[in-house]
């Protein structure tokens, strides 16, 4: 199946993105794990940009029927002591300036209109899945401080350039390259550093940078002791995942190449 756009997540601002997208005939997938709405009541608070947006979307024409309107915002504290009120002015935009609504009854009047969307397919009950990463993908890489082969102290992301980055837990990341992942790394001049364990830098030699992680933060998040891993970082420093090394150069070839 191929999509222009997959959404993850299909409550209230997955849907809103679904149904903008699907108006426009724009191919979508949307998935969420919950098979329904929120099922607590809740009551939310919209200025008039939002509603005129909202009103314009598939299953919302009668949304203004079921608002109550509301011309001034209050803010109290924890002990109900005023902190400040304030109006909101005249409305502009064709709806009122404020409201207050009932958030499951407008998902469940959002999502019967997606339905009628063709470009759009909602698989309720599902979530992704990484192929590849394990239960790293997608965290940020911590930032401790590091011992460089000098002696100096450093913190890592003061070595990282600002592109994409391999990071070898007890490997050296640039072991066993083939040419076509070499020349992805360059392209993205990206960088090479073997973290070491705490006091274990001594005696490591690698084609890269050697590393000690001095309080162990990296390997701990990150590595699994006789299981050489390489950590695979992106540009925002965030993770495309942890990988053994043998299979690093499959990652990043071919059609798992990250862009």
């Amino acid at each position: 199946m191929t999509v222009d756009v997959l959404v993850t997540g299909f409550g209230p601002a997955g849907a809103v993105l679904t149904a903008m997208l699907g108006e426009r005939s724009v191919s979508v997938l949307a998935v969420d794990p919950a098979t329904d709405t929120y099922p607590h009541p809740r009551a939310a608070g919209l200025d008039e940009e939002v509603l005129r947006l909202l009103v314009r979307l598939p299953g919302m024409a009668d949304l203004l029927d079921d608002v109550r309107t509301s011309s001034r915002a209050t803010f109290v504290g924890p002990d109900r002591r005023l902190l400040l009120a304030a109006g909101q002015g005249p409305a502009e935009l064709g709806v009122p300036v404020g409201a207050f609504l009932h958030q499951p009854s407008l998902e469940r009047a959002l999502r019967a209109g997606i339905a009628g969307l063709p470009s759009v397919d909602v698989r309720l009950g599902a979530a992704v899945i990484r192929r590849d990463g394990g239960r790293w993908a997608g965290r940020i890489l911590p930032n401790p401080q590091v011992r460089t082969a000098d002696g100096a102290t450093r913190l890592l992301d003061d070595l990282l350039t600002p592109s994409w980055a391999l990071l070898g837990l007890g490997a050296d990341p640039t072991h066993g390259l083939p040419p076509a992942v070499q020349a992805w790394a360059r392209r993205r001049s990206a960088t090479f550093l073997m973290i070491s364990q705490p006091g274990g830098a001594g005696g490591v030699t690698a084609d890269c940078p050697v590393v000690e992680d001095l309080d162990g933060t990296v390997l701990r998040m990150l590595g699994r002791t006789g299981h050489p891993r390489v950590a695979v970082v992106r540009p925002d420093r965030y993770l495309l995942g942890v990988f053994p090394a043998d299979r690093l150069a499959g990652v990043l070839a071919g059609d798992q190449e990250p862009g």
